[in-house]
């Protein structure tokens, strides 16, 4: 009895402290929606609309990661003397969807700092590789990621177009299934961009899925 007693005993420790470990989440609500008019007000610039086919056929990486850190501001200088302000935060990779990770701990740079995201944030990325060897930076910045919400753990654009309005609310599978049929467009020869703007996510799914040429 004494034994089942502290058998009994021991079960109700490892649940309560495996409760007690789960990660705190912040809960996003519209208030949190970014309007970044950097990228909203650049069309003449863009090689291609705001968007998943976008964020897709662009990325190095696309990936589900979770935010391990809180937000880091630098404010720099161009050559000619112009202030601007970058920021970053610590990330891990949880899940690979697309591409060849450098490693599983990255950084994810923005310009500004408006792109307030919080610690042990789960998020989807689609980002490309930045000037060093674990720094990504968002394809479209805020428009480029998509927040794991709690408590349903479903899907929250941080920046919210029209194309979005379809995905927010959803399970993340809906994402992963556009996104897959985004690739696998690009891979049967209809790109969004031109090829030189290919990520190596896209890369990378065109050698895996392209057809071998007949010998």
């Amino acid at each position: 009895k004494m034994k089942r007693v502290f058998l009994c005993t021991l079960l109700l420790s490892i649940l309560l402290l495996a409760s007690c470990s789960e990660k705190e989440r912040y809960e996003y609500s519209d208030n949190d929606r970014v309007l970044d008019p950097l990228y909203m007000n650049a069309s003449t610039m863009r090689v291609a609309p705001l968007g998943t086919s976008t964020n897709a056929s662009m990325a190095d990486l696309i990936a589900q990661v979770e935010i391990r850190s809180e937000q880091t501001i630098e404010e720099r200088t161009l050559e000619g003397g112009m202030p601007y302000t970058v920021s970053h935060y610590n990330a891990h990779i949880e899940e690979i969807w697309y591409g060849d990770p450098v490693d599983y701990n990255i950084q994810i740079w923005f310009v500004g700092d408006q792109q307030v995201l919080h610690q042990n944030d789960q998020l989807i990325l689609y980002a490309t590789y930045g000037d060093m060897e674990n720094y990504y930076v968002p394809v479209d910045g805020p428009y480029s990621i998509f927040i794991i919400n709690p408590p349903t753990d479903t899907l929250f654009p941080l920046s919210l177009i029209n194309e979005y309005e379809e995905l927010e609310n959803q399970d993340v599978s809906v994402l992963r299934e556009e996104t897959e049929a985004v690739l696998a467009n690009i891979a049967s020869g209809n790109s969004p961009v031109a090829e030189g703007f290919l990520g190596e996510a896209s890369a990378d799914y065109i050698a895996e899925h392209s057809e071998s040429p007949a010998e």
